[in-house]
């Protein structure tokens, strides 16, 4: 893998020395929402939580937000300035990740240490997708057969464990889902 870092300039480069001001997780995720739009996907944990129609005992942990883009450079610099434009400071910065799939654009923030905002991949086949305040996220059915593959091919070892638990999450979902609307579906009178 092959990293190289993406870095465009803001207006206030040059008062890094400045404490740098950040904006809170759910504010960040709000902004990186805000950027999507089809054909634009977004997929991984943060998708398979926002479908949960239960509370956070059940919900997977996530750290970023995971896009596919027929852009994603595009995008990735797009949800990288609209951040910097929320801070007014040159606060977040891309990184090229190279792998056997393609390329990945990390966007970083430098606040509150070095940590992944989001993830922007190439969306090389159609996703299916649900909307949900006008942004689309990968369906639950479709993040079950992924993982499915994933759990049966040899070389993807070093996920496996990742993937097994995400498998345990789905089929967990499955049955509160399957209750919830059994429940809903009882009529005493």
């Amino acid at each position: 893998m092959k990293r190289k870092i993406i870095d465009t300039p803001h207006k206030n480069q040059f008062n890094m020395m400045a404490i740098m001001p950040t904006l809170d997780a759910e504010r960040e995720r709000r902004t990186i929402l805000a950027t999507i739009r089809k054909p634009e996907v977004v997929f991984g944990s943060f998708a398979f939580n926002k479908q949960q129609q239960y509370g956070i005992h059940q919900k997977r942990p996530f750290t970023d937000i995971d896009v596919k883009s027929p852009v994603p450079k595009e995008s990735a610099l797009q949800i990288e300035q609209k951040l910097d434009n929320m801070v007014d400071m040159n606060n977040y910065y891309i990184s090229e990740l190279e792998h056997d799939e393609g390329v990945t654009y990390r966007v970083h923030s430098r606040g509150r240490g070095d940590y992944v905002v989001a993830d922007v991949g190439k969306l090389t086949k159609r996703i299916p997708t649900r909307m949900i305040n006008n942004v689309p996220y990968e369906t639950m059915e479709h993040r079950e057969k992924e993982v499915a593959k994933l759990l049966k091919k040899k070389d993807a070892e070093y996920r496996r464990a990742k993937d097994r638990q995400m498998m345990g999450y789905i089929k967990r979902a499955k049955k509160s889902t399957s209750k919830l609307r059994m429940f809903r579906a009882y009529k005493p009178f």
